[in-house]
């Protein structure tokens, strides 16, 4: 059963009360319609969904949950003209590599969904819904939040419970064209950490990331700065110079060499 805060809740109930609208069961359009005229923080905001969820479960109802684009949510911690759209950012992550499916999650969860870092990092995965964290994705849009989840869920399946490389090298090899979030969610082990850390080979594991994590990647995601260090031309150097130092260096290695030989072939004295 999903764990709530009982202020949240309360909260929720005087909020129907005074505007005429009924707490249990409660109706999408009033969760919106709470959320919005009653605005917080986003980690607030993902407390008052759950406990709204966690007293339908309780009572044994269907939790109406609102669906994400009806939540408002803010915008991203990053922005400004020295940081890319978290949009952009996603656009950019190849599909054809794991850091960048695992990263392309990330950064949608903190900067498009408004995760906390540390609700990003504690995520863990499901087969029952397109969520992160408890929150709702859609799909449709220009970067379609279920796809970038899907992405990274079929590699995640091949690596956390078997560590199989070659299995999520094959997936990645075939990322596939369109949208890939159509049709349930890709089947995965549930409860297990959602996103993980990345070994020198860029393989995953089984160890969740940290929040520090989840913000260095954003950060270098969406950095301006670090696009362009990452996109920098390498420096042209002068063939000719180059040239002439290997010549010397060979002319000294030769020198080397005749002088062993003619040391090799003197008699010793004794």
């Amino acid at each position: 059963m999903t764990r709530a805060d009982p202020g949240a809740w309360a909260l929720f109930v005087d909020w129907c009360t005074a505007t005429g609208r009924r707490p249990l069961p409660a109706r999408p359009a009033d969760i919106s319609a709470f959320l919005t005229q009653v605005p917080s923080a986003p980690s607030t905001t993902l407390g008052r969904v759950r406990a709204i969820r966690a007293e339908h479960e309780r009572a044994g109802l269907v939790p109406p949950l609102p669906a994400t684009h009806d939540v408002p949510l803010p915008g991203p911690s990053r922005a400004g003209s020295g940081w890319l759209d978290p949009a952009e950012a996603i656009a950019r992550c190849s599909p054809g590599s794991i850091r960048d499916r695992r990263d392309a999650v990330i950064v949608m969860a903190h900067q498009m969904l408004g995760l906390t870092a540390r609700q990003v990092a504690s995520a863990r995965t499901t087969s029952v819904a397109w969520e992160v964290a408890g929150v709702l994705l859609t799909s449709g849009q220009d970067v379609c939040p279920r796809c970038v989840l899907a992405r990274w869920l079929v590699v995640h399946r091949e690596l956390v419970p078997h560590g199989s490389r070659g299995g999520a090298q094959h997936v990645v090899r075939h990322a596939g064209e369109g949208h890939v979030c159509q049709g349930p969610v890709p089947a995965v082990e549930p409860g297990a950490p959602l996103l993980v850390a990345l070994d020198r080979h860029g393989l995953p594991g089984q160890v969740p990331i940290s929040a520090r994590t989840v913000a260095r990647v954003c950060a270098a995601r969406m950095s301006l700065d670090a696009l362009a260090a990452r996109t920098r031309p390498l420096v042209p150097f002068d063939r000719e110079q180059v040239g002439r130092e290997l010549d010397e260096l060979l002319a000294r290695l030769d020198e080397a060499v005749a002088l062993m030989e003619v040391l090799s072939s003197t008699p010793e004295t004794r």
